[in-house]
């Protein structure tokens, strides 16, 4: 464990859930250690570093949407204190522990701490099994139904956009902030969504320099300018439809890039010309790229939900295929988990109408492994078997993506979304091995005019 619980941070970019599973092995560790103490004073250390590392696996599993752990990091606290005989502090952890298995919908694990906690009431004692019973009558497992019920509307978005980036041992870290408008109205049968930037996107590099930190920039820039989307068009029933207006758009974005240039520039920085400006914005507006960026965005937001009805606190899954840009030709499988986490205020504090939906999406390792080979075998056409081979055994590829959406079941309008993409990817050059780590979140809150 120590190798996990003190590396830098930075090196544990794309491994997102290594700091907190550590710390709670390390906390059932210490619990154990004080069980098996030989003496009372050892037995007592180890109970106190297992509510402190109990304590920080909370606060780290929380961050990480990690709420099932997370209660059982907070029963754990509850089993030391009540070991240490702080019997009213142990009360008040399990009782914490009940209140997030309601929350959650954690309805397999409430029974046995509702038991616990009598037990612990009753100095040992058995609980009445009806008794037990009872209390899990009154809890009763609510369904979200997700209804697309949309009217015309304008709301204005907050995004924060932060990447972070390892590469060849130096770690740079870029965050973008802006404001977008976004105008919905109905047009015959249709839905349209326009989207524009309000003002000039802020752009903060660290840790990076030279040319490291221009790129960095750049992607930053065209991370805030690319958010404002051609008009996008959904139907009646909310599937998404086309993206259109893509010149209009190409050509207004080419305008804020100058503008950005403008403001940006410093006396050392290289002079980007048009026709650089103009590749550029080939790659990022690639009309068939930026539709399939679109219309994912929209069936995470919206549109994967629509007439959809989900148990609070249960697992599900799907798998579908997805292109891998830049890699493969083919589609790749990839596995989509997700829940109902809990009920929750749309924006602050009020009235509990909104849902959060939790989802992780990870590729299959095998669809992977043949995206790496189509890629190795496109920019090596001429090798040999061996080198072929030699080179697929060098490159490593790995990535997942996480996301957390805040929305109102029964019109799908949406209030947050969180998105965290974890990539590791290492080659083997000259005998050692290269490796790049990142992680790029994206939050975006929004405000409704009504």
């Amino acid at each position: 464990l120590a190798p996990v619980l003190e590396a830098d941070p930075t090196a544990l970019l794309a491994w997102p859930d290594g700091p907190s599973d550590a710390m709670s092995l390390l906390q059932t560790i210490q619990n154990t250690r004080g069980q098996c103490a030989e003496d009372a004073d050892r037995a007592r250390a180890a109970f106190e570093a297992s509510i402190a590392t109990g304590e920080r696996a909370v606060a780290m599993l929380r961050d990480n949407w990690d709420f099932e752990e997370m209660a059982i990091a907070q029963f754990n606290i509850a089993f030391a204190r009540r070991e240490l005989g702080d019997i009213d502090g142990a009360l008040r952890d399990l009782e914490q522990v009940l209140a997030w298995d309601h929350e959650f919908g954690f309805r397999d694990e409430l029974e046995s701490d509702y038991a616990t906690l009598l037990r612990w009431h009753a100095d040992g004692e058995e609980p009445d099994p009806a008794s037990v019973q009872r209390f899990l009558k009154d809890f009763n497992q609510t369904k979200a139904r997700f209804e697309f019920a949309w009217k015309p509307h304008q709301a204005r978005w907050s995004t924060e956009v932060e990447r972070a980036n390892l590469k060849d041992g130096v770690f740079g870290e870029v965050s973008t902030r802006y404001q977008s408008r976004v105008d919905v109205r109905r047009e015959r049968d249709d839905w349209v969504l326009v989207t524009t930037i309000d003002g000039t996107p802020t752009v903060e590099v660290t840790g990076s320099t030279g040319t490291a930190a221009d790129t960095e920039r750049w992607q930053g820039m065209m991370a805030g300018l690319s958010a404002a989307l051609p008009e996008m068009v959904v139907t009646a029933d909310g599937t998404f439809k086309e993206l259109r207006n893509l010149e209009q758009h190409r050509a207004a974005m080419l305008q804020e890039v100058k503008k950005l240039i403008a403001s940006t520039r410093t006396p050392a920085a290289p002079v980007q010309s048009e026709a650089e400006i103009d590749r550029l914005l080939d790659n990022v507006l690639n009309a068939e790229l930026v539709t399939t960026m679109a219309s994912g965005q929209w069936d995470i937001a919206v549109g994967a939900w629509i007439g959809a009805e989900f148990d609070h606190g249960d697992w599900y899954s799907l798998t579908f295929e997805e292109p891998l840009p830049g890699f493969s030709e083919r589609p790749v499988s990839k596995t989509m988990t997700f829940k109902v986490s809990r009920w929750l205020p749309c924006a602050g504090s009020g009235v509990a109408r909104c849902v959060e939906v939790l989802v992780r999406v990870v590729p299959e390792p095998e669809d992977i492994a043949r995206a790496v080979s189509e890629f190795v075998t496109r920019v090596m056409p001429a090798a040999s078997r061996a080198e072929m081979e030699k080179a697929l055994r060098a490159v490593t590829y790995e990535f997942e993506m996480r996301y957390r959406l805040v929305t109102e079941p029964d019109t799908l309008r949406p209030w947050s979304i969180e998105e965290r993409k974890y990539i590791y990817a290492s080659s083997l050059e000259g005998g050692k091995r290269a490796v790049i780590a990142r992680r790029d979140r994206t939050l975006e809150t929004a405000q409704y005019a009504d």
